[in-house]
């Protein structure tokens, strides 16, 4: 079962559509990073450089780790039935971009974002790629209040 999940979820990215990242996936996201200090600081852009140049040591890089991810808000949206989501600007005008998952808790924070304000989003690197293999996901995320 979870290998046909994954196979229309393959096929539905490949015709432009997005898998969705589930509520329970971002709470268990939030769970596990909740008393990490940060791991990494980053732009999106880099992220989005170091994915470009090398997906295996970006991966080795990123995932699981507790990241400050900094950067443009180039978009909004999800609930229903998925989480919410920021996406940031990689400075690449194609398909692949930097996206932070929200849980319902953090909706407050989120809808008083607007495209284009530069951020700081707390989150942990996503370690399950076959959701969008055009986007870099970070999940459990909150804004970071900067000092």
């Amino acid at each position: 079962m979870a290998n046909l999940l994954l196979v229309l979820c393959v096929l539905i990215t490949a015709t432009s559509l997005a898998c969705d990242v589930s509520e329970d996936d971002v709470l268990q996201a939030e769970l596990d990073i909740a008393d990490a200090p940060i791991e990494m600081r980053v732009t999106a852009t880099q992220m989005y450089n170091d994915y470009e140049s090398n997906q295996i040591a970006a991966n080795q890089k990123y995932d699981g780790k507790v990241l400050a991810v900094n950067g443009t808000v180039e978009g909004l949206g999800g609930g229903e039935d998925s989480a919410y989501y920021v996406d940031l600007n990689t400075g690449d005008f194609t398909t692949k971009k930097v996206r932070c998952h929200f849980s319902q808790s953090h909706l407050d924070d989120i809808t008083s974002l607007q495209k284009g304000d530069r951020v700081t989003l707390r989150g942990k690197g996503d370690e399950g790629k076959e959701r969008d293999p055009f986007t870099i996901e970070v999940l459990g995320c909150s804004v970071l209040k900067e000092e």
